[in-house]
Protein backbone atom coordinates (compact mmCIF):
# COMPACT_ATOMS: atom_id res chain seq x y z
CA UNK A 1 0.00 0.00 0.00
CA UNK A 2 1.26 3.43 -0.89
CA UNK A 3 1.65 5.95 1.88
CA UNK A 4 -0.35 9.17 1.73
CA UNK A 5 2.62 11.16 0.45
CA UNK A 6 3.46 8.52 -2.17
CA UNK A 7 -0.13 8.41 -3.42
CA UNK A 8 -0.37 12.21 -3.55
CA UNK A 9 2.96 12.39 -5.38
CA UNK A 10 1.69 9.81 -7.89
CA UNK A 11 -1.48 11.83 -8.48
CA UNK A 12 0.56 15.00 -8.96
CA UNK A 13 2.93 13.33 -11.43
CA UNK A 14 0.03 11.79 -13.37
CA UNK A 15 -1.77 15.14 -13.56
CA UNK A 16 1.29 16.80 -15.14
CA UNK A 17 0.36 19.97 -13.26
CA UNK A 18 2.93 22.11 -11.50
CA UNK A 19 2.52 22.87 -7.81
CA UNK A 20 1.72 26.47 -8.79
CA UNK A 21 -1.06 25.28 -11.12
CA UNK A 22 -2.44 23.03 -8.40
CA UNK A 23 -2.37 25.94 -5.95
CA UNK A 24 -4.37 28.11 -8.37
CA UNK A 25 -6.96 25.36 -8.97
CA UNK A 26 -7.36 24.80 -5.23
CA UNK A 27 -7.79 28.55 -4.64
CA UNK A 28 -10.50 28.56 -7.34
CA UNK A 29 -12.27 25.99 -5.15
CA UNK A 30 -12.07 28.36 -2.18
CA UNK A 31 -9.14 26.66 -0.43
CA UNK A 32 -6.27 28.83 0.77
CA UNK A 33 -3.39 26.45 0.27
CA UNK A 34 -0.05 27.21 -1.28
CA UNK A 35 2.51 25.25 -3.24
CA UNK A 36 4.84 24.98 -0.21
CA UNK A 37 2.06 23.22 1.72
CA UNK A 38 1.34 20.85 -1.19
CA UNK A 39 5.06 20.14 -1.54
CA UNK A 40 5.32 19.27 2.14
CA UNK A 41 2.32 16.96 1.86
CA UNK A 42 3.75 15.08 -1.12
CA UNK A 43 7.15 14.78 0.52
CA UNK A 44 5.78 13.48 3.82
CA UNK A 45 6.95 16.53 5.77
CA UNK A 46 3.41 17.12 7.09
CA UNK A 47 0.69 14.73 8.21
CA UNK A 48 -2.06 14.03 5.66
CA UNK A 49 -4.48 16.83 4.84
CA UNK A 50 -8.09 16.86 5.97
CA UNK A 51 -11.02 15.56 3.97
CA UNK A 52 -11.92 18.88 2.32
CA UNK A 53 -8.42 19.40 0.92
CA UNK A 54 -8.07 15.72 -0.03
CA UNK A 55 -11.35 15.84 -1.96
CA UNK A 56 -10.24 18.97 -3.79
CA UNK A 57 -6.76 17.58 -4.47
CA UNK A 58 -8.20 14.36 -5.89
CA UNK A 59 -10.60 16.31 -8.11
CA UNK A 60 -7.91 18.72 -9.37
CA UNK A 61 -5.38 15.94 -9.93
CA UNK A 62 -7.76 13.38 -11.40
CA UNK A 63 -7.08 10.96 -8.56
CA UNK A 64 -9.38 8.70 -6.56
CA UNK A 65 -10.93 10.83 -3.81
CA UNK A 66 -11.96 7.87 -1.69
CA UNK A 67 -8.52 6.25 -1.90
CA UNK A 68 -6.73 9.46 -0.87
CA UNK A 69 -9.06 9.94 2.09
CA UNK A 70 -8.82 6.29 3.20
CA UNK A 71 -5.02 6.34 3.03
CA UNK A 72 -4.98 9.57 5.03
CA UNK A 73 -7.14 7.93 7.72
CA UNK A 74 -4.89 4.87 7.80
CA UNK A 75 -1.88 7.10 8.32
CA UNK A 76 -3.56 9.23 10.99
CA UNK A 77 -4.88 6.14 12.81
CA UNK A 78 -2.44 3.26 12.26
CA UNK A 79 -4.72 0.88 14.16
CA UNK A 80 -7.17 1.14 11.25
CA UNK A 81 -4.51 -0.10 8.84
CA UNK A 82 -3.59 -2.92 11.24
CA UNK A 83 -7.21 -4.07 11.47
CA UNK A 84 -7.68 -4.00 7.70
CA UNK A 85 -4.38 -5.85 7.20
CA UNK A 86 -5.38 -8.58 9.68
CA UNK A 87 -8.78 -9.03 8.05
CA UNK A 88 -7.15 -9.07 4.64
CA UNK A 89 -4.60 -11.68 5.78
CA UNK A 90 -7.51 -13.82 6.97
CA UNK A 91 -9.15 -13.47 3.60
CA UNK A 92 -5.89 -14.42 1.88
CA UNK A 93 -5.62 -17.56 4.05
CA UNK A 94 -9.20 -18.43 3.15
CA UNK A 95 -8.44 -18.07 -0.57
CA UNK A 96 -5.27 -20.14 -0.32
CA UNK A 97 -7.11 -22.81 1.69
CA UNK A 98 -9.97 -23.07 -0.78
CA UNK A 99 -8.19 -23.28 -4.11
CA UNK A 100 -10.71 -25.59 -5.77
CA UNK A 101 -13.70 -23.44 -4.82
CA UNK A 102 -12.04 -20.21 -5.94
CA UNK A 103 -10.93 -21.73 -9.25
CA UNK A 104 -14.39 -23.17 -9.85
CA UNK A 105 -16.04 -19.77 -9.29
CA UNK A 106 -13.47 -17.42 -10.79
CA UNK A 107 -11.94 -19.64 -13.43
CA UNK A 108 -15.24 -20.20 -15.16
CA UNK A 109 -16.17 -16.52 -15.05
CA UNK A 110 -12.95 -15.49 -16.78
CA UNK A 111 -12.24 -18.72 -18.64
CA UNK A 112 -8.83 -19.07 -16.97
CA UNK A 113 -9.17 -22.30 -14.99
CA UNK A 114 -5.95 -23.83 -16.38
CA UNK A 115 -3.83 -20.75 -15.63
CA UNK A 116 -5.26 -20.50 -12.12
CA UNK A 117 -4.65 -24.17 -11.44
CA UNK A 118 -0.99 -23.94 -12.48
CA UNK A 119 -0.09 -20.69 -10.71
CA UNK A 120 -2.73 -20.31 -8.00
CA UNK A 121 -0.51 -19.42 -5.05
CA UNK A 122 1.60 -16.97 -7.07
CA UNK A 123 -1.46 -15.29 -8.56
CA UNK A 124 -3.17 -14.87 -5.19
CA UNK A 125 0.05 -13.56 -3.63
CA UNK A 126 0.61 -11.07 -6.46
CA UNK A 127 -2.97 -9.79 -6.50
CA UNK A 128 -3.15 -9.48 -2.72
CA UNK A 129 0.12 -7.59 -2.41
CA UNK A 130 -0.61 -5.10 -5.20
CA UNK A 131 -4.11 -4.07 -4.11
CA UNK A 132 -4.75 -0.55 -2.92
CA UNK A 133 -6.05 0.15 0.57
CA UNK A 134 -9.44 1.02 -0.92
CA UNK A 135 -9.53 -2.26 -2.89
CA UNK A 136 -8.69 -4.20 0.27
CA UNK A 137 -11.57 -2.58 2.14
CA UNK A 138 -13.96 -3.24 -0.75
CA UNK A 139 -12.89 -6.89 -0.89
CA UNK A 140 -13.38 -7.29 2.86
CA UNK A 141 -16.84 -5.69 2.59
CA UNK A 142 -17.78 -8.02 -0.23
CA UNK A 143 -16.60 -11.07 1.68
CA UNK A 144 -18.40 -9.90 4.79
CA UNK A 145 -21.67 -9.49 2.86
CA UNK A 146 -21.30 -13.00 1.41
CA UNK A 147 -20.51 -14.50 4.79
CA UNK A 148 -23.52 -12.78 6.40
CA UNK A 149 -25.74 -14.18 3.69
CA UNK A 150 -24.31 -17.65 4.07
CA UNK A 151 -22.88 -17.63 0.56
CA UNK A 152 -19.44 -18.91 1.54
CA UNK A 153 -20.01 -20.34 5.00
CA UNK A 154 -20.66 -23.91 3.95
CA UNK A 155 -18.21 -23.89 1.07
CA UNK A 156 -15.15 -22.56 2.88
CA UNK A 157 -12.90 -23.91 5.58
CA UNK A 158 -10.81 -21.61 7.72
CA UNK A 159 -7.42 -22.60 9.07
CA UNK A 160 -5.35 -21.49 12.03
CA UNK A 161 -8.32 -20.07 13.93
CA UNK A 162 -9.39 -17.63 11.20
Amino acid sequence: MLSYSELLKKYIENSELSLSQIEVKLREKGLSTNKAYISKLQNGKLPPAGDEINKALAEVLGGDEEELILVSYAEKAPILKEIIDKLFDSFKIMLLSNKELFIAITGQMYNIEDQLNENYGNIIEYVMTTMSFKDKIEMINSLSDNLKGGGFVEATQFQDGY
